[in-house]
């Protein structure tokens, strides 16, 4: 794999006029930058700067160039489904086309509980898809229990964010394969890739066998040359910016991406044209 790595050479970023526009600090992308992948509120194990409010991730996001962000508020993730929701659809009426929600999908609180919260948010336009944490709620990404949110997520054909981490028992990269295969119109978008370098190496060669299958960046492991690999591996069409924040900062992945060596349309996809095209954003 390392050599495969080192071996990818598709542009150069100094050739790069979105690096260039980047490092004069104006907005980087022709496309408006979308985050795939951010969360809202406290998480009590993990430090959470500023408290995660939507106040301070908008000062962050209109510093950046980020036109929007995608979340999944830490009240529905790790706590009372119900709150959660409200409390992301109340965001994102305060602040129009910034924030979307994801419906978080918990079979610890009930099948039945947690498919009336996908059919009733997902009516919503504050809502454009559904997250799932199989190794935070103890359910495997296979298990009978997420079945009922695969079948209607199948039915519609929407994208399901899921964590995604090498070596997991419920929800390392290859437990999607065979999800994949049996829930074609679903958008699986693997969050982390898969997490560590071998996790984004297995992430990407089973997405290079499932059309369906998408990878997120959200990582704290970002190796020389990972994402010039994952691009010639997977197709930029199926790679989406996304940050973690506030877990993480959003200037380690939008560097990452605006400093790679491919070309800039390249980079225009996975800062935001592809969840635009996937989620069916207008922004």
């Amino acid at each position: 794999m390392e050599e495969s790595v080192a071996s990818v050479e598709a542009g150069s970023v100094t050739e790069s006029a979105l690096w260039e526009a980047w490092l004069r600090g104006e907005p980087p992308a022709a496309v408006p930058i979308i985050d795939a992948h951010a969360h809202l509120g406290r998480l009590a194990e993990f430090h959470i700067p500023g408290g995660g409010r939507a106040e301070d991730l908008l000062r962050e996001m209109d510093r950046l160039g980020i036109r929007c962000c995608l979340s999944a508020p830490f009240a529905a993730w790790a706590g009372e489904l119900g709150e959660g929701h409200d409390e992301i659809a109340r965001i994102a009426k305060l602040y129009p086309g910034r924030f979307y929600g994801y419906c978080v999908y918990n079979p610890a609180f009930g099948v039945e509980r947690s498919l009336h919260e996908l059919e009733s948010r997902l009516a919503c336009p504050e809502f454009v898809g559904i997250k799932i944490a199989p190794s935070t709620h103890g359910f495997a990404a296979d298990d009978p229990d997420y079945a009922p949110m695969w079948d209607f997520a199948n039915r519609r054909g929407l994208v399901v964010l899921t964590h995604s981490w090498r070596g997991s028992a419920e929800d390392d990269p290859r437990r999607f394969e065979s999800i994949a295969r049996r829930y074609p119109r679903v958008r699986i978008l693997l969050g982390h890739s898969g997490g560590d370098v071998q996790g984004m190496v297995s992430a990407a060669r089973v997405a290079s066998e499932a059309e369906n299958i998408y990878l997120e960046l959200a990582s704290s492991h970002t190796p020389l040359g990972i994402l010039e690999w994952m691009v010639a591996t997977v197709g930029a069409e199926r790679i989406l910016f996304g940050s973690d924040m506030p877990f993480l900062d959003p200037r380690w992945k939008l560097g990452q991406v605006l400093g790679a060596r491919i070309p800039d349309a390249a980079k225009e996809k996975i800062l935001g044209e592809n969840a635009r095209r996937l989620f069916g954003l207008e922004v």
